[in-house]
Order: structure tokens, then C-alpha cells, then sequence
């Protein structure tokens, strides 16, 4: 099954560890970020961080665009969820 990890908080440090013990139990990772969590991705160095995982940004939260970053709406979202057997809130 795979796991959907949505970050709204630009304080990663540890949110790192969690999500690459969860990367090891899970064969696919989704990581959604919103709101705030959007500015972690102005550091190039934390896309390739989480480049084990399909990354996503919330088209009406995030005013930029990343390279590597998938754009989704709400029924993108609503769609990760239903696929999704874990869901991980990181505020």
C-alpha cells in the first residue's frame, strides 16, 4: 500500500527521519505539501531529499512553481487519499 504525507510546516528537520523510516516499510510514498510546507521546496536541497517519493504541491496554496513537483487541485488530493492506506500529517 502507499502512504500520503502531507507537510504544512517549513520546520523539516525532523520530519526527514520519519519520512524515510516510512519510505522503508512503504513501496510508494506520496508527499503532498501545502501552505507553508510549500517553502521547504525553495531549497533545492530538500526536493532531492524526498526525491524517493512522488511529490506534490496544492495548486491554490502554492504561488510557485518547482520543477519536479506535480500540481494538484483538490480533487488531486482527494484522489492521493483514496489510494492511500496511511495518511501522515506533519503540521
Amino acid at each position: 500500500m502507499a502512504t500520503l504525507i502531507t507537510i504544512s510546516s517549513k520546520e523539516a528537520s525532523s520530519i526527514v527521519e520519519i519520512v524515510n523510516a516510512i519510505s522503508i516499510q512503504e513501496k510508494e510514498v506520496f508527499i503532498l505539501f501545502i501552505g507553508e510546507g510549500c517553502k521547504l521546496l525553495e531549497d533545492k536541497k530538500n526536493i532531492q531529499i524526498f526525491s524517493f517519493a512522488k511529490l506534490f504541491i496544492l495548486e491554490d496554496e502554492c504561488n510557485k512553481k518547482f520543477e519536479k513537483i506535480n500540481v494538484i487541485d483538490y480533487d488531486g488530493w482527494v484522489k492521493l487519499i483514496e489510494l492511500c492506506s496511511n495518511i501522515v500529517n506533519w503540521c
